[in-house]
């Protein structure tokens, strides 16, 4: 079980981003939404990395550890490409998408650590280790 935990946050994120490319139920957020984005995720990371220090059970190199800083690190270059304008008005349903999917994942990722526990994700390699 402990395993296929990490693969949670993957399945919900690609969910939700083709879940929202493909089905276009979502109307398109405002630039206000890619601005705010683009502020909280930086916090988010900085918290995150700031956990890690202070919580010597969390490994930094399990899959949702790693999940969560490229989930957030995706998230906050959707947002910031969004909020510049840079890709144009073409490129607004995909960047919406992504910085949602990117949320969704980082969220089940973090709700997994709190959740189950940081020996519930901390991998084989890891519980090994503390075993000795």
């Amino acid at each position: 079980m402990k395993a296929h935990v990490g693969w949670i946050p993957i399945v919900v994120a690609a969910g939700f981003l083709m879940f929202t490319v493909l089905f276009d139920v979502f109307e398109l957020p405002d630039q206000d939404y890619y601005g705010t984005a683009a502020q909280i995720i930086p916090v988010l990371i900085i918290a995150f990395a700031v956990e890690l220090g202070r919580e010597p059970r969390l490994n930094t190199s399990t899959l949702v550890t790693v999940q969560l800083f490229v989930f957030l690190l995706g998230g906050e270059l959707a947002a910031l490409l969004g909020a510049s304008g840079a890709l144009g008005h073409h490129a607004n349903d995909l960047l919406a998408a992504g910085t949602s999917a990117a949320l969704a994942g980082g969220f089940v990722a973090v709700a997994l650590i709190a959740l189950l526990g940081p020996e519930a994700v901390m991998g084989q390699r890891r519980a090994r280790a503390g075993g000795r």
